[in-house]
């Protein structure tokens, strides 16, 4: 809705311009009037408006004078002037005034409309190229960007020339830059990429290689800590685990952009190793980064001779001394994914394994890139390589890796209410047929029921706490209540309410040896 103002000291005439003219038509308003510049002027200062409709002859302040205010203060208004008097010396003020149009009195609501309709149009034409323009200039500014911190832009002369356009001294840019990434590549980047966009005007980013989004938020790193929980849960909401944001210092000068740009791709790799939360800020280590030392790898000749005998304890051993290797030298994840690959490439050879339960398949960027930290993916590394040794020794109650990968996928994510097996096997790129057939041959239950009882070994974990009430373990499990009403009493022959007074009953007595009363799966 375009909002106009009326100045017209004649009461009639400005009340028949308000009441009689049509604004809706033209998707307009008449959000104030009154009898002259003066009022006119006040108003100005305190409320946005987009045209002014103003007569030429008032006391104390005249239409001239209020268009040459406009003129000054507020260059994007229209200004129509409205005048008896034809002659030409109002006309060529008006026109240096650069007054959007001139009309003669009388003039009919219809004249009057047809005009603001014009001066509309040129409104919404100015609009789209001030957008445009806009547009224009933060893409350029983001491959500017992009090009110089990632010194492939060895002057920052053309990249100050863009920062001054936003802000007044380029050299105190006040400004954090923040990396956000999984390791391998995530599809979720763009949309978290886009929010960043859409939401932050003050925010320059641009996607890096295809694997982490590089931004600069035009603030001080004590602002961006208060809207930290809200980056959190976006990045929880990319349902990746590995999901991290860190973020530099505040920046005080455009030339520190390259060194900090290396600085929080280390920071990024740091917090991985660390396991540390989704978010963090360089001013929170209290230390210096260590470098990246020298590559570490696998025993793979090691490795692999205890994988063929299923020498498990030595075989544990190996990998156990390997993935200490990586945090020792603090190893950068692209290195860490990297080797997980060779050895897995080695292991498929030397094992035989079958395509279905292929190591290169479960150790694909991907799939490790799911796993939320070092500490995670150091143990599901560990048991998938003991887990293959043991299936090609021929052990008979062997647990398949891909039945095994799809049971700690249920044991991460059964908070999920609408976790299925389709899901499962889509996330581990295997048939959905073959994965269902092996769950049940190696498990002797369906997936379903497995994704249920862990939800039920975790509420009766959570019930055991004071305080927690249903609904909230109902949340907490992915479960509906009437479901999980259901399905508990099922397997252990009680409500959870009886199951929780046994337990403090007995406490005293037993407090470490409660049973429960059903039979577990």
């Amino acid at each position: 809705m375009f909002k106009i103002l009326i100045a017209e000291d004649k009461r009639l005439t400005r009340e028949g311009m308000v009441r009689l003219t049509d604004w809706d038509s033209a998707g307009a308003k008449v959000v104030f009037d009154c009898g002259n510049g003066a009022s006119a002027i006040g108003y100005l200062k305190s409320h946005p408006v987009d045209i002014v409709i103003t007569d030429i002859r008032m006391d104390p302040v005249d239409g001239l004078a209020l268009a040459a205010f406009v003129k000054e203060h507020f260059p994007k208004i229209k200004v129509l002037m409205v005048s008896a008097y034809q002659e030409f010396e109002y006309a060529h003020q008006a026109l240096e005034m650069g007054v959007a149009g001139y009309l003669l009195k009388p003039v009919d609501e219809k004249q009057l409309l047809s005009k603001v309709l014009e001066i509309i149009g040129q409104l919404q034409r100015e609009e789209t190229v001030a957008q445009q323009l806009h547009e224009f200039s933060r893409q350029r500014t983001r491959d500017i960007l992009m090009e110089y911190v990632t010194d492939l832009y060895p002057l920052p002369d053309l990249l100050e020339k863009r920062l001054l356009e936003r802000h007044e001294n380029p050299h105190d840019l006040q400004a954090v830059l923040f990396c956000i990434q999984a390791p391998g590549r995530d599809r979720s980047l763009a949309e978290i990429r886009e929010y960043f966009r859409s939401r932050h005007e003050q925010c320059i980013s641009f996607i890096w290689e295809g694997k982490m989004i590089i931004g600069l938020l035009f603030t001080p790193l004590e602002t961006f800590h208060r809207a930290a929980v809200q980056y959190a849960s976006l990045l929880r909401s990319t349902g990746t685990p590995s999901m991290r944001m860190v973020v530099s210092e505040t920046l005080q000068d455009v030339a520190e952009l390259p060194a900090t740009f290396q600085m929080v791709q280390k920071l990024w790799d740091y917090a991985y190793l660390h396991d540390f939360g989704r978010i963090t800020c360089q001013d929170e280590l209290h230390q210096p980064l260590p470098e990246i030392g020298l590559p570490a790898s696998f025993l793979l000749e090691e490795v692999v001779q205890y994988a063929r005998k299923n020498e498990a304890v030595l075989l544990q051993a190996s990998l156990d001394r390997s993935f200490d290797q990586f945090f020792k030298t603090n190893s950068s994840v692209d290195s860490i994914l990297k080797e997980c690959g060779e050895l897995a490439r080695c292991l498929d050879h030397a094992l035989h394994t079958s395509e279905e339960d292929s190591l290169q398949r479960l150790f694909s960027p991907w799939s490790l890139g799911s796993l939320s930290g070092f500490s995670s993916l150091r143990e599901y590394v560990c048991n998938t390589v003991c887990e293959a040794a043991l299936l090609h020794a021929g052990q008979q109650n062997a647990i398949r890796p891909i039945v095994r990968s799809a049971m700690n996928y249920a044991k991460a994510h059964f908070s999920d209410a609408d976790l299925t097996l389709k899901e499962v096997s889509r996330q581990l790129g295997v048939s959905y047929v073959y994965l269902s057939k092996a769950f049940k041959e190696d498990c002797g239950i369906s997936y379903t029921n497995y994704v249920n009882s862990c939800r039920l070994d975790e509420a009766k974990q959570i019930l055991l706490k004071e305080g927690t009430k249903i609904p909230d373990i109902c949340c907490r499990i992915g479960l509906e209540e009437k479901n999980f009403y259901y399905l508990f009493k099922k397997r252990e022959c009680m409500t959870p309410q009886e199951y929780r007074r046994i337990f403090f009953e007995n406490r005293e007595e037993e407090p470490c040896t409660f049973q429960s009363a059903g039979k577990h799966i």
